[in-house]
């Protein structure tokens, strides 16, 4: 099973922060050290990816279980 983590900041973060911040978790995410670590608890990592790719994975996914949950004709509750 594939999961998905993500840091995120609050709406209206200037970019230079989020940029910055970006590179430093992407940095340590390809130390050897970070994917050992999280190996030993059942999670790898391919890198940080963008700010801008991220954003499009999140809407994608919400997208695509909008899309399921209409077709199942489900109810929210």
């Amino acid at each position: 099973m594939d999961g998905f983590f993500a840091v995120v900041a609050p709406a209206r973060t200037p970019l230079d922060i989020i940029a910055k911040f970006n590179k430093a978790v992407d940095v340590f995410l390809k130390t050897p050290e970070a994917p050992a670590r999280l190996a030993t608890i059942g999670l790898g990592t391919s890198g940080a990816g963008t700010p801008e790719s991220t954003a499009r994975y999140i809407a994608d996914e919400q997208q695509h279980w909008r899309d399921l949950a209409v077709e199942l004709n489900l109810e929210p509750q």
